[in-house]
């Protein structure tokens, strides 16, 4: 609630207690993992794009946990096992990854490349989507535009929300 409040109530960095991720976190975290390069035989497999200078590209595959209640947030009923982490210069790039890894969705960063990430969602029509991040909207909302094929979210929701899924 604190970090809520100082984030974003008054728009300044704020670390609650216990929020800083430590040498030991890390440490526990490593191990002997191998990606691979290309989609398992099943499974639910989601890929998202961060722009910049280079496209930083996860694969994820998703699985349902059991016991769970019929939770109304699709990301509470299930947990993720990570596939792939990487970064590929060109766009076309990533049209190759979406097809090794049979991948059902995807989300790509609409800007800085604007123009690249929208001929990207037509290649790929109906099952990627530009995100637009704005500081607006009820928290984890998402206002869609199935037309122009782009979401719109609120920033700070959804990045908290990915933050916690991680613990």
């Amino acid at each position: 609630d604190a970090q809520e409040f100082w984030n974003s109530k008054l728009g300044l960095p704020h670390e609650a207690k216990g929020a800083k991720v430590s040498d030991a976190d890390i440490k526990q975290c490593m191990g002997n993992y191998t990606m691979p390069n290309f989609a398992p035989v099943s499974g639910l497999i989601t890929m998202g794009v961060d722009v910049g200078s280079v496209n930083h590209v996860v694969i994820d595959q998703w699985f349902p946990k059991h016991g769970v209640p019929n939770h109304f947030d699709v990301n509470m009923r299930h947990v993720k096992k990570t596939l792939k982490l990487i970064t590929v210069p060109e766009f076309e790039d990533l049209i190759e990854l979406f097809m090794d890894f049979n991948v059902i969705c995807g989300v790509i960063d609409a800007q800085p490349e604007t123009r690249k990430s929208k001929e990207l969602c037509q290649k790929l029509a109906g099952a990627f989507w530009r995100c637009y991040y704005s500081n607006g909207g009820k928290g984890r909302e998402i206002v869609k535009d199935e037309d122009d094929a782009k979401v719109s979210v609120h920033r700070a929701s959804w990045l908290d929300m990915s933050l916690r899924r991680h613990q």
